[in-house]
């Protein structure tokens, strides 16, 4: 393998894939780039076994080959490396790396001990719009499950519907919807892994992002850069079920005030699981929390809409603190009993709803 490129082309393509490729792979050359020369490109590759970057990029290319290197010595390297342009040859085993002011060998292993990457091919595809999936993604990501021993919990589901891209997450409780029109009719469920949805997030480019689906993979092509993930097998909880057609009340909020107010109890409950009291009366919404070992806050801020009857509920404010940051407008609280779900709307945006589930009130 040999090739001369830009520094600064491979260095980003270097940078992307090294996401994949962190110290806590289950195999050592899974810390590894797999880096392929090819006719006239160069792709850098690399996979947690789970999910796939690939990155392509331009680069005048002498002989074809194949090998893999650290990705952190090679991103290190080149982040220290003062010259432009950037020449790599290799000798089966090392790579050697050459510039005007340096020469480096990097020791590699052998492009053949690199686990055999499985290509998606798709049974369906679609055209998304980058920002809007980005925005999609962002609204509905923080209410998936941390716990990675639940994995149907632990990611997203697209689900393909009467025209929309619908994307849900939940952990069990809470729910984050949001929906978006698309340019075809497409139907399906996917259920796709958090981790996939937040690297697709980091990598999305301005434009467009290709779609391709298959019953146990998804691809998504983002200009240059390419990810690939497998699908999760199960079944998503019924969360259509669960999004309520009406609630008795709704009254609408300053967001950045509630926020505040938030933020504020927060100082006194983040030792009880944030446990926060929220009481609806005649306008007027109090915020009570209270620790044993911390103190105790209270604090009040006015609201308009429709309250049928005062109504207190205990919830935890880090989660909807958390829904906050979905919401553009002014922030919209549907309301029933206390031991109901909490509905939080964007006064802006209609397509957003996150349902959080009460606590227990002592």
């Amino acid at each position: 393998m040999k090739f001369n490129t830009s520094k600064n082309k491979v260095l980003r393509a270097a940078v992307i894939t090294s996401h994949l490729a962190t110290s806590r792979a289950t195999l050592p050359i899974l810390q590894n780039i797999l880096l392929e020369a090819k006719k006239d490109s160069v792709i850098l590759k690399t996979t947690d076994l789970e999910q796939t970057i690939e990155v392509k990029l331009s680069a005048s290319v002498d002989e074809i080959g194949q090998i893999t290197i650290p990705a952190r010595m090679l991103v290190d390297f080149l982040q220290n490396n003062p010259d432009e342009q950037v020449s790599f040859f290799d000798d089966g085993v090392d790579l050697k790396v050459k510039t005007v002011t340096s020469a480096a060998k990097i020791k590699g292993l052998a492009a053949e001990e690199y686990p055999t990457i499985p290509q998606v091919k798709a049974t369906e595809s679609i055209e998304l719009d980058a920002d809007t999936t980005r925005e999609l993604i962002s609204r509905t990501v923080f209410a998936a499950a941390q716990d990675e021993t639940r994995p149907i919990l632990n990611s997203l589901l697209w689900s393909f519907k009467d025209g929309y891209l619908r994307l849900v997450a939940t952990d069990g409780y809470r729910l984050a919807f949001v929906k978006s029109s698309l340019k075809r009719e497409l139907s399906g469920d996917y259920v796709v892994p958090k981790k996939a949805m937040l690297e697709l997030v980091k990598i999305l480019e301005e434009g467009a992002v290709e779609v391709f689906l298959t019953s146990n993979q998804i691809k998504f092509v983002t200009g240059d850069i390419s990810l690939s993930s497998r699908l999760l097998e199960g079944t998503y909880p019924a969360f259509e079920s669960i999004l309520p057609k009406k609630v008795n009340s709704e009254v609408v909020l300053n967001k950045q005030l509630l926020l505040q107010n938030l933020r504020l109890a927060s100082l006194f409950s983040k030792d009880s699981a944030y446990s926060t009291k929220l009481n609806f009366e005649k306008g007027k919404l109090s915020i009570e929390s209270h620790s044993p070992q911390l103190g105790e806050s209270t604090s009040e801020i006015s609201f308009s809409g429709k309250l049928e009857k005062p109504v207190s509920i205990m919830i935890n404010a880090q989660y909807l603190i958390d829904a906050l940051s979905a919401v553009k407008g002014e922030v919209k609280l549907g309301l029933t009993e206390p031991t109901s779900p909490m509905v939080v709307k964007d006064s802006e945006q209609e397509d957003f709803q996150y349902l959080l589930m009460p606590l227990r009130q002592q």
